[in-house]
């Protein structure tokens, strides 16, 4: 925890903060480089969502899974198809 801020990797150098900025408390998703110096720093994509873009996000996450489910089986049929 540092700054009053909670990360997590999202695997290779993405990662996920909760942090307060100002008033507000954002979730930011963002990608990381490391330097030629072997510093880690932010890369320039990422987002922050806001709480309630949080809570809407977590409320379509049964719809957003089932779409992956959906879109990998559909290129697994592809694969195999044109094996």
């Amino acid at each position: 925890m540092e700054n009053g801020s909670v990360s997590f990797s999202l695997g290779g150098l993405r990662k996920a903060t909760v942090k307060k900025r100002g008033s507000n408390v954002q979730v930011a998703i963002r990608e990381w480089q490391q330097c030629s110096d072997g510093r880690i720093m932010a890369g320039k994509k990422g987002i922050n969502l806001s709480v309630e873009e949080w809570c809407a996000l977590q409320e379509h996450s049964s719809q957003i899974t089932y779409g992956i489910q959906k879109l990998l089986r559909d290129l697994l049929k592809r694969k195999y198809r044109d094996v």
